[in-house]
């Protein structure tokens, strides 16, 4: 009886979820890949532990410029989560930029902050980071379902 349920459990918190990836998915353009980590849905929002988004290599592009506008258009046009997102560096060597929130939020000994990590043109990572007592985690957030829309959209722009 118990493991029914679960069963039915998982149902129906996986058909929130269905409901919106299946649409987000079927409109990405060719050969570009949308990952959601994520823990738990119900009607209103979700629970991510990391979205990511990826495009293939362009062999000809130039990554530092296309990784440039990509940091300019977060920055500006990247506004509805709930945390302001700046720029903190960018890794020459190995290709990649790194964005966290401006303002962490701090409670105690602890500090949580979006960061977004950018390689080469081609992909983006969002987490949620938690520090407590000097050692990082990823840790889940919450999305309302408008926003998740939101970020899936946005995100689609950003690589085409």
């Amino acid at each position: 009886m118990m493991s029914e349920y679960k069963a039915k459990m998982n149902e129906t918190q996986d058909a929130p979820f269905q409901e919106h990836y299946r649409p987000w998915v079927k409109n990405l353009p060719d050969h570009h890949q949308l990952m959601v980590d994520w823990q738990g849905s119900d009607a209103y929002s979700l629970l991510v532990k990391k979205i990511a988004y990826s495009v293939p290599c362009k062999e000809e592009a130039d990554w530092k410029s296309l990784l440039q506008n990509q940091i300019e258009t977060i920055v500006k046009e990247l506004t509805f989560l709930r945390d302001t997102l700046g720029f903190i560096e960018m890794d020459v060597s190995e290709g990649q930029a790194l964005l966290r929130s401006k303002t962490p939020y701090t409670k105690e000994k602890t500090t949580d902050y979006f960061q977004i990590v950018l390689k080469k043109g081609v992909s983006f990572q969002l987490t949620r980071i938690q520090n407590k007592n000097h050692q990082n985690q990823e840790v889940p957030f919450v999305l309302s379902w408008e926003i998740a829309d939101r970020l899936v959209e946005f995100l689609t722009r950003l690589f085409s």
